[in-house]
């Protein structure tokens, strides 16, 4: 922790006990986490029928779909169920990339995640690590065996 966050905190602490937070409005009352200011007057009723309804935006439940069928696809034993699987996680994501400006490369993403995790907490230690750009195409995420995504790990023999 940073040493402006450990001031903040032990100031934050300090009020705390000597009450200062006690008679403001709205004490010992649950917060209020569905604010949608920021959404137009015409459309919020519209966002709150969907958000009631359970509605996700197409490419969450597409994500959802791809992290589902990867599950699926790691704990598939048989080569014939293997295959089924990776043709529908290809299909997924080909979904995912038609809908997107940009291609996405999940394991590119993952992988870049992890390393970025990695380096933080390595931070936090002291140890500073030399963090490397993601790579751009998918043959330079072979080369990185460690940290691929487990679509990777369990198509190699699948593909």
């Amino acid at each position: 922790m940073w040493l402006i966050d450990k001031l903040a905190e032990q100031r934050i602490r300090e009020a705390a006990v000597q009450g200062a937070f006690d008679d403001l409005p709205g004490a010992g009352q649950p917060l209020l986490l569905d604010d949608d200011a920021a959404v137009p007057a015409e459309l919020r009723s519209a966002y709150r029928l969907l958000k009631n309804a359970g509605y996700l935006p197409p490419e969450v439940q597409l994500r959802r779909d791809i992290a589902a069928a990867e599950q699926l696809l790691s704990l598939a034993e048989q080569a014939e169920e293997r295959a089924g699987h990776s043709r529908r996680l290809r299909f997924l994501l080909m979904r995912l990339n038609l809908t997107r400006l940009a291609p996405v490369n999940l394991e590119t993403e993952h992988a870049y995640f992890e390393r970025l995790c990695d380096k933080l907490e390595n931070g936090k230690n002291g140890v500073s690590v030399d963090f490397p750009e993601p790579p751009e195409n998918a043959s330079a995420e072979a080369e990185h065996k460690s940290t691929l995504t487990p679509f990777s790990q369990a198509t190699r023999g699948a593909l």
